[in-house]
């Protein structure tokens, strides 16, 4: 089933260009470029009034939720808004999402057989380096990194897409047969780069089932098991984007309902891999072999 998106899609943001306003998982947020009134003392501060974060160096950002407004105060004029949108897309978008009551939660997301398949795990888990290896396959990318997810009118839980880009490693582009050379590096991380990706779906769609991945150095097979009961609240929860400001959001309660809502409508696994390249295409094989049963 495909639901449509009736939601305008933000389009890529050249990075010397300071938007004035963002429209990405289906909402639209203005951006205010100036100067704070008053900073709290502490580096983040996170109420179910305001959000403020202060990345050194960077920026300092003031979230006020009830206008969907966020305002920016650069460190410098030389930080572009390629730095900016680091935190402003991931941590910053987060808070403004779960304070909407929208499902968000860390990982990457491909469509197989018109449905969303999602795949989570912590940093260095392989996220992005299997959905970029579907997506090389022909499997339309959905979303990277942020994973929101709306609950319609029917009950009907669907993923909301991203941007057209997957973050990956060095290493993760040279097993995909891909060079750094062009791409611009992640402004956090070191020998990390955003990859542009053509093949990329912006329409709503169901979700079928959630991947997540642990790396096992010890283990040389990959071990791939299905999750049931609390085991399967558990992971959700567990794979919570900022899970940390949900409390201060009073929104623990509805997190807990919307995971276990999301529990009862998905197939969920626990994979173990190894290391090894070749893990990645077992896994791959795993997946698409799950999506036509």
């Amino acid at each position: 089933m495909e639901i449509k998106n009736s939601h305008k899609f933000e389009s890529v943001v050249t990075k010397d260009h300071l938007p004035t306003e963002i429209n990405i998982f289906g909402m639209s947020v203005q951006l205010l470029w100036q100067p704070l009134e008053s900073k709290p003392s502490v580096l983040q501060e996170c109420t179910a009034e305001h959000f403020y974060l202060n990345i050194r160096d960077v920026a300092a950002y003031w979230v006020n939720p009830q206008q969907n407004q966020i305002i920016i105060e650069r460190a410098t004029d030389e930080v572009n808004y390629t730095i900016v949108a680091t935190w402003l897309l991931g941590t910053v978008m987060a808070y403004l999402l779960q304070y909407h009551g929208y499902l968000v939660l860390h990982g990457s997301a491909v469509l197989i057989n018109q449905q969303a398949v999602i795949f989570s795990g912590v940093s260095g888990a392989g996220k992005s380096t299997t959905a970029s290896a579907l997506v090389k396959q022909g499997y339309p990318l959905l979303t990277d990194d942020v994973i929101v997810i709306k609950t319609l009118t029917d009950g009907t839980m669907v993923l909301i897409p991203g941007l057209p880009q997957l973050k990956l490693w060095s290493d993760a582009l040279l097993l995909l047969e891909h060079s750094s050379y062009g791409l611009q590096s992640v402004a956090n991380k070191i020998d990390k780069y955003q990859l542009p990706v053509t093949n990329h779906e912006r329409a709503l769609y169901p979700i079928r089932s959630f991947y997540e991945l642990n790396p096992d150095s010890s283990n040389h097979e990959v071990d791939c098991r299905e999750l049931f009961g609390i085991d399967k609240l558990q992971l959700l929860i567990r794979n919570t984007y900022r899970y940390n400001m949900l409390k201060p959001l009073n929104k623990l309660s509805e997190h807990f309902k919307s995971c276990s809502q999301l529990g009862a409508k998905i197939r969920t696994y626990q994979i173990k891999r190894s290391a090894a390249s070749q893990s990645l295409a077992i896994i791959i094989d795993l997946v698409k072999s799950h999506a036509t049963n």
